[in-house]
């Protein structure tokens, strides 16, 4: 949404019995919402860039899965000279039940967008309602997804171990600082190569290990 949307929302909400802000406040709100990793300014490459300012809102995000664009950037398999690494962040309650932190996604595509492919330009990011692709220089690439409450993360670079702890710790937190009662617990898949089926193990990054 350009800040010009927002504020005639501000100004005249769309709500019965509900009365408008002071545009005065309007900078504040913006400010309010970026705090709160509800929203972020957008760039876009052209020549008018920072004539309207725009702003993503993370829960208008539509569940639009760009196989296109993933399929030309993230691709099946890790490149020549990558390797792949996976952990799942595990959300569960006080009695160690799979729990569900509500709006976190929208949240980390919020909160990731530095390392959003789109951070020169917009148009260039990856991103759906229960999906993220980042990007860390030679840190490698990375594709976070929901799935039912748990939050995948996959990391290929020559060396996906640096990216891929930033990320996790960076789920960790939010979850353990945001829903209180809900923790993270970090697991990594592993395929039962006689059954040909995927678990999943409990293993905590040593980095991790003091808050176990």
């Amino acid at each position: 949404m350009t800040f010009d949307r927002l504020s005639q929302l501000w100004i005249d909400p769309p709500f019965e019995n509900e009365t408008g802000y002071p545009s005065e406040l309007f900078p504040l709100f913006v400010r309010l919402m970026e705090e709160f990793d509800l929203c972020y300014q957008v760039v876009f490459d052209t020549p008018d860039r920072d004539r309207n300012k725009t702003y993503l809102i993370g829960q208008l995000v539509q569940d639009n899965r760009p196989q296109e664009k993933l399929a030309a950037y993230w691709g099946d398999t890790a490149k020549e000279g990558e390797s792949q690494q996976m952990q799942i962040c595990r959300i569960v309650d006080d009695r160690g039940q799979l729990a569900n932190a509500e709006g976190v996604f929208y949240k980390l595509i919020v909160r990731l967008h530095k390392y959003s492919l789109g951070r020169d330009d917009y148009y260039s990011s990856i991103h759906w309602k229960r999906g993220l692709v980042l990007e860390y220089d030679y840190n490698g690439r990375a594709l976070l997804e929901h799935i039912d409450t748990n939050i995948r993360i996959t990391v290929r670079a020559a060396f996906p171990e640096f990216f891929l702890y930033q990320l996790t710790r960076e789920v960790k937190w939010l979850i353990d600082y945001f829903w209180e009662g809900l923790n993270c617990e970090i697991v990594v898949p592993c395929i039962d190569r006689v059954q040909n089926k995927r678990h999943e193990f409990l293993w905590v990054h040593p980095q991790f290990r003091d808050e176990y």
